[in-house]
């Protein structure tokens, strides 16, 4: 075992009390976030001793499985399977400031600053990560659990935090009113299942929606990995005759110690250049026109972004109908050969509404639906990482939980359905 690794384990042991634990694996991980940077994770499993005739299926009641962000040498998760701990002189809490305070020192965030609570219950409390105590997007969360005794049995920090200053403080001053024209361009009618009914319905509703702060310009909503937008209608002129053949998707890296040490930079954060951009959308095109040779021009590729040494490219169909669950396609892509080897095609879920009955004539024009859902729309302040300048902006988070039948103009919680 790496020396390095080797202290890691006893941090863990030490920190969480499992002297009556022995360590039954470990192993490394690699993942790339959104400011395309490669964080490395040990992962480790730790047995209570009475599970020595552990036959290797279900973890044990007691197991402890650990995750450990290798750069920053904090912890990103703690669970004790079935909310039961051995841990003997383990991590105990007295009140809710105290697990506030241990949150601060494991994560080296400041509380109100870099996440707030959101929730607490009995035995439970959760936060959300916030700058100047107004959420951020993409979201991170952390969870702590404990059980009668106080003794920690789970503790999860993930998803993404801003740093303590990640952009100017400013004043939220936009207001629904002044924003119509823009909300009334991201009202879509959509067909929905009615699962029990076994039907669609067609209803009017609206896209969430991020609007930067004085500027009253769109940010797509951010995403938690690289993503390079094309949206590039597909076409051809003669199909290919010869068949696709599919090859199996290795998913999981084998990542050693010293790739995780050395801070290795992943395969992931190279860019997609333009150059790498046109050889995907042949690839993507010679497989449309094997797999798909009578769809030129029906096929819009969206986007393109990296993942475990592949590329995905994502598809939809170019007349998109609003119905759920839409058609989509997913291409994999080897990066380093540039050649199609594996695809997801959503036909299949479709199947299973096929015989749905479709939805009832539409009499409610999109104009007077957007007037019933003005009322009940919502304009929250979030700061919302832009990956255009890799920096968070204050934006009004545009959301609306109702909808409007557009057969009846009733309106509707959209839960209720």
């Amino acid at each position: 075992m790496d020396p390095r690794t080797q202290e890691f384990i006893e941090i863990a042991k030490k920190k969480f009390g499992l002297n009556n634990y022995f360590l039954k694996r470990y192993s490394f991980s690699r993942t790339v976030n959104i400011f395309n940077q490669t964080e490395y994770t040990l992962s480790m499993e730790w047995l209570p001793n009475h599970a020595d005739q552990y036959d290797g299926g279900f973890n044990p009641v007691g197991t402890a499985a650990i995750e450990m962000d290798v750069q920053s040498r904090r912890f990103k998760s703690v669970i004790f399977v079935g909310g039961k701990t051995s841990a003997d002189n383990g991590v105990v809490f007295k009140s809710s400031q105290e697990i506030i305070k241990w949150i601060e020192e494991e994560t080296g965030m400041v509380n109100e600053s870099q996440f707030s609570l959101v929730r607490q219950e009995e035995g439970e409390m959760e936060f959300r990560s916030c700058f100047n105590r107004i959420q951020t997007s993409p979201p991170g969360f952390i969870e702590v659990h404990y059980d009668i005794e106080g003794r920690l049995i789970f503790f999860s920090a993930n998803g993404y935090f801003p740093p303590e200053v990640p952009a100017k403080k400013e004043k939220f001053s936009m207001s629904i009113a002044e924003i119509e024209h823009l909300a009334k361009e991201h009202v879509k009618l959509y067909e929905i299942p009615l699962y029990e009914q076994e039907r669609y319905i067609s209803i009017y509703g609206l896209d969430e929606v991020y609007i930067a702060n004085g500027r009253l310009s769109i940010l797509s909503s951010p995403d938690d990995k690289p993503t390079v937008e094309v949206n590039k209608v597909l076409e051809w002129k003669a199909p290919l005759r010869h068949p696709f053949k599919k090859k199996i998707v290795h998913l999981l890296e084998k990542v050693t110690s010293e790739q995780a040490f050395s801070a290795e930079p992943s395969p992931d954060v190279l860019p997609i250049t333009k150059d790498l951009q046109g050889k995907c959308i042949s690839a993507v095109v010679d497989f449309l026109r094997c797999q798909y040779p009578e769809d030129s021009g029906k096929w819009v590729l969206r986007t393109l972004r990296r993942d475990k040494g592949y590329i995905h490219a994502e598809l939809g169909l170019k007349q998109r109908v609003c119905r759920i669950p839409q058609r989509k396609l997913k291409v994999i892509i080897d990066a380093k050969s540039v050649q199609t080897v594996n695809d997801i095609d959503s036909l299949t879920l479709m199947e299973a509404f096929e015989h749905f009955q479709a939805p009832g004539k539409i009499i409610i024009t999109i104009e007077e639906a957007f007037e019933k859902l003005v009322p009940f729309m919502t304009l929250k302040p979030v700061y919302v990482f832009d990956n255009s300048n890799q920096t968070y902006t204050l934006c009004g988070k545009l959301d609306c939980e109702y909808g409007v039948d557009a057969a009846t103009g009733e309106v509707f919680a959209l839960e209720n359905l």
